[in-house]
């Protein structure tokens, strides 16, 4: 209803003022700041060699190579239950 909604205005109201009026004793919890991480740059392990004429004619071809004739995978997918069998049959029959 309005009228509570006037009396809790009121009440916060008179609550804040109270708040100001009183100095403030209590110590406040300082918020930790937590330190970004500093980035330290690993040594390098490789060394870099520069690249030989040779070496890169090599790289140049297998680029090529591989760009510009067709290439085809071919995945496929062989059932060797049977023959599995057999293998284990004939080496039970040897031991």
């Amino acid at each position: 209803m309005k009228h509570d909604v006037e009396e809790q205005a009121a009440s916060l109201s008179q609550r804040v003022e109270t708040q100001q009026a009183q100095p403030t004793t209590e110590k406040k919890p300082e918020k930790k700041v937590e330190k970004e991480p500093k980035f330290v740059e690993a040594p390098n392990p490789y060394i870099d060699i520069p690249v030989s004429n040779m070496r890169d004619v090599i790289a140049k071809r297998l680029l090529e190579s591989k760009t510009t004739i067709p290439h085809y995978y071919l995945t496929s997918e062989i059932v060797m239950d049977k023959i599995i069998k057999y293998k284990i049959r004939n080496l039970n029959l040897l031991f």
